[in-house]
């Protein structure tokens, strides 16, 4: 393919660039930065690069059994290209070194109730915020989840 022919998504790497911005206007890591400006302050147990002393809290990755999540055709071709470049070993996941790297698009760890508390002081599309009392509805959603609901 070349350059500028088709367009191109790469998750994980858009965190890094964002990153990149802040650490060249504060001098910190987005990490640092979220954890000290938004999460603190919030009392959100939320951390991009896990510490070490919180190891012991975090659920592994299990991925789910073949068939339970994307079915084939039902995306198209460019989702699925997007979603599934790169994979992420479960096993990776695993890791000291897995868990307290700065991965803003990938490497977030946050016990749900206090997630939706550091995501309250974002604008979402407009309309109410979630809680963790009254999530909303999946129509209310901003974004599309393409995941099979359990039956």
């Amino acid at each position: 393919m070349t350059p500028g022919s088709a367009p191109g998504y790469h998750a994980l790497t858009q965190g890094y660039l964002v990153g990149e911005v802040v650490r060249r206007i504060t001098g910190k890591s987005l990490g640092t930065v979220f954890r000290q400006e938004i999460a603190e302050p919030l009392g959100a147990d939320f951390h991009i690069g896990l510490p070490a002393s919180e190891d012991a809290r975090v659920a592994d990755l299990i991925p789910p059994p073949p068939g339970a999540g994307i079915a084939d055709g039902e995306q198209s071709e460019l989702v699925a290209n997007m979603s599934r470049n790169p994979g992420i070993d479960p096993v990776a996941t695993r890791t000291r070194a897995w868990r307290g790297a700065e991965i803003p698009a990938a490497g977030v760890r946050a016990m749900p109730a206090r997630w939706l508390r550091s995501m309250s002081c974002w604008p979402m599309a407009a309309s109410p915020r979630a809680s963790a009392s009254s999530p909303r509805p999946a129509a209310a959603r901003p974004w599309n989840c393409r995941w099979r609901e359990p039956t």
